[in-house]
């Protein structure tokens, strides 16, 4: 189910709900890794977003990545954290428990950073 985040608001509204990231932590051959600046917070983050109902996790990695920079060049090489933040306000009210699976990758060419 495309956009499941969105479903569940018009059921529960603001009301706290548990969500799963998937997050990428993208490295070029230099070393460097890509960070974006979020809309919503305005701060910097690695790219990622939600998974949706039918997906694999490396699916939902792969789509959020390319949702985010427009590029699905890169290799994801392995799982290595995840991370209950506890309880996070969104700007527009909403209330959830972030759970973040980041994955090492490693972009095929260096075209995101």
């Amino acid at each position: 189910m495309a956009d499941y985040i969105k479903w569940l608001r018009s059921k529960v509204g603001h009301q706290q709900i548990i969500t799963v990231a998937l997050v990428a932590f993208l490295e070029n051959e230099n070393g460097e890794v890509l960070l974006q600046k979020r809309m919503d917070s305005g701060l910097w983050d690695l790219p990622g977003g939600c998974l949706e109902l039918g997906e694999t996790l490396e699916e939902a990695l792969r789509r959020e990545v390319y949702e985010e920079t427009g590029s699905n060049d890169f290799e994801i090489l392995k799982q290595f954290a995840t991370y209950n933040w506890g309880d996070f306000s969104y700007p527009n009210g909403d209330k959830v428990q972030p759970i973040d699976i980041c994955y090492v990758c490693k972009i095929s060419k260096n075209q995101l950073i």
